[in-house]
């Protein structure tokens, strides 16, 4: 008895209390983007099925681009989160002044060179589903190349916003943008097809950034950058960010390019089953919304906790983190399960693309729980700075197991849409395994960042 009268409670109040605080805003900025990608998806579903199938791809090769600016985001977090935690506030406010270069400067080479070479890419990665869907892509990859450097600049601030403990800022830039998204989505995609969808995400995205800088300058919050203070480009501090990032931009890279070469495979299976895990892919986004924030959560009380040598604290928030998101995530995947139909054709009036998305809601139940296992507990390894773990269990879990099963049984063994399934719910279970392991063993509490 007297052990059970001393076992701590199941979720911790305080521990709570405190990743709640950072996550629910993070979350709702979640919803935010997300609901201008629905919206996206839903009147590009209704305008046509080869509309939603080149949105669909040309979002994936975007994300690819925008890995480089995925590590730099997570350097920036991972090195803000522990100045804080040291009480280093000026050297926070150098950080986001050197990531804020750093955006600039990445962005600009990367968006030159996908612009001089968009026919490559588009005729690479749209080559089995026809000139139609291919054209169309090309419309609306040219407003999100334009984009591009306003969303990397805009990202990595939030990013560091994040580490520094705001996420309130982050979610009412995201707002901006998703409300300037969603009515220009209404008015422009009935008129003008893909071209309406292109200028109204472009829009949008000039908008938020320009509302995220105007906070970082404006207001002084728990980090900005002051007119009245002198920044300089800092070497030392930049290869500090460049260590965090680096690994987590190679992670990016690896998942993203797996993530295109499923789409690939999909692709070669017809634009109604690429139509289709597009809705399937949204709906499941959905139900892993309050990961993602939580996530944001993690890192940032990890880090903060580890900066200021508090490792009790870093594991409480690691271990409550991960028992939360897998009640709510799981919670979530089942309402999604129970509601497939009327969700599935809110995106589409395709029997064919329903029949399939239902089928998809239903399936990505099973990976709820290790989504967020993943999700939770790679977001503690990266506050601890053991980010090159996370890289090699993406190559393992991704490309050996979720794309080579899928490319044998969907291309060797005819499995078509199951074919998929069952690659990504093997390299969903090797990943989970591995990332548990390595957070109970305890060894990424005592690395330097």
């Amino acid at each position: 008895m007297a052990d059970q009268t001393c076992r701590r409670p199941v979720f911790r109040k305080d521990v709570l209390a405190r990743i709640l605080k950072l996550a629910w805003p993070a979350i709702l900025e979640q919803i935010l983007v997300m609901m201008g990608g629905i919206v996206v998806t839903i009147f590009l579903g209704r305008y046509g099925t080869n509309e939603l199938a080149a949105a669909g791809l040309v979002n994936m090769i975007m994300v690819v681009l925008q890995t480089a600016f995925s590590g730099l985001a997570t350097g920036s977090t991972v090195v803000i989160a522990r100045m804080i935690g040291e009480g280093d506030r000026r050297g926070s406010r150098d950080a986001l002044f050197q990531s804020m270069f750093l955006a600039i400067s990445l962005s600009l080479v990367i968006t030159s060179l996908a612009w001089l070479g968009m026919d490559s890419i588009l005729a690479f990665f749209f080559r089995d589903v026809g000139m139609a869907v291919q054209n169309l892509a090309a419309v609306y990859f040219r407003y999100m190349l334009i984009s591009m450097p306003f969303l990397t600049l805009d990202l990595t601030v939030a990013a560091s916003m994040r580490g520094a403990g705001d996420t309130l800022t982050p979610m009412a830039a995201t707002g901006v943008g998703s409300i300037i998204n969603i009515t220009l989505c209404s008015v422009l995609i009935g008129r003008m097809g893909m071209t309406g969808a292109g200028i109204a995400l472009c829009s949008s995205r000039i908008a938020a950034c320009l509302f995220r800088l105007a906070m970082v300058f404006l207001r002084r919050q728990r980090i900005y950058l002051s007119f009245k203070e002198k920044y300089h480009l800092n070497p030392e501090l930049i290869r500090r960010i460049y260590r965090q990032g680096m690994p987590a931009f190679i992670e990016q890279v690896i998942m993203q390019s797996g993530f295109l070469m499923m789409n690939t495979i999909l692709a070669s299976l017809g634009a109604t089953v690429l139509a289709s895990w597009q809705v399937g892919v949204n709906m499941n986004s959905l139900a892993s919304m309050p990961i993602f924030g939580l996530g944001v959560a993690t890192t940032t009380c990890v880090g903060q906790a580890l900066g200021s040598n508090r490792l009790e604290d870093a594991d409480d928030y690691a271990r409550e983190s991960l028992r939360l998101a897998i009640v709510v995530i799981s919670a979530l995947g089942i309402l999604a399960a129970a509601l497939a139909s009327p969700l599935a054709q809110l995106y589409s009036s395709d029997p064919a693309v329903i029949a399939n998305a239902i089928v998809l809601i239903r399936f990505f139940l099973l990976t709820e729980p290790l989504i967020a296992i993943i999700t939770i507990n790679a977001s503690a390894l990266r506050a601890g700075g053991d980010i090159a773990y996370v890289t090699a269990t993406a190559l393992i879990g991704l490309w050996l197991f979720r794309i080579l099963i899928a490319m044998l049984l969907v291309r060797q063994a005819h499995f078509g849409l199951y074919g998929i399934m069952i690659g990504l719910l093997m390299d969903y279970i090797v990943r989970a395994a591995l990332y548990w392991r390595r957070v109970r063993r305890g060894r990424w509490k005592y690395r330097q960042v």
